[in-house]
């Protein structure tokens, strides 16, 4: 048994090191159904079909003091171009790397920016959108 809070998500941008992520959403593999249906009246028959998996999004705070600035500008140049990488842990309940990492290959998507509200008391954070290449590693 595991909590939603017991992974870790690392993010690899054109080899780069882009530290770990607060959130990860998506990376569902789903698949397109084809279905066929023989005369006679005969009952529909699932062939199955290709695979495809959902976009990839990793959300972290904005941290000024980290350098987030910096590191967004340098995704925002790269966005549409660059190869990365999504990396995820299942964590123990102490906090230790447990099994196999599951990994998301594919293109830098989008590099979302922190959203402005002047009466907001949120924190402000902000993401970045992978498109896959085939499913989760």
């Amino acid at each position: 048994m595991a909590r939603q809070d017991q992974q870790e998500w690392k993010l690899v941008v054109d080899g780069v090191d882009c530290g770990i992520w607060d959130a990860k959403t998506g990376g569902d593999v789903d698949s397109t159904e084809v279905k066929f249906r023989r005369g006679g009246r005969a009952g529909e028959t699932s062939l199955g079909g290709p695979q495809t998996t959902s976009e990839v999004v990793l959300t972290r705070l904005n941290d000024l003091d980290a350098g987030d600035p910096a590191l967004r500008k340098w995704l925002y140049a790269r966005a549409g171009k660059a190869r990365c990488k999504a990396i995820g842990l299942q964590l123990d309940r102490a906090g230790v790397a447990s099994g196999e990492p599951e990994t998301v290959n594919g293109s830098l998507k989008m590099v979302t920016s922190p959203p402005y509200d002047a009466n907001a008391s949120e924190a402000s954070t902000w993401s970045v959108t992978i498109s896959p290449e085939g499913i989760p590693a």
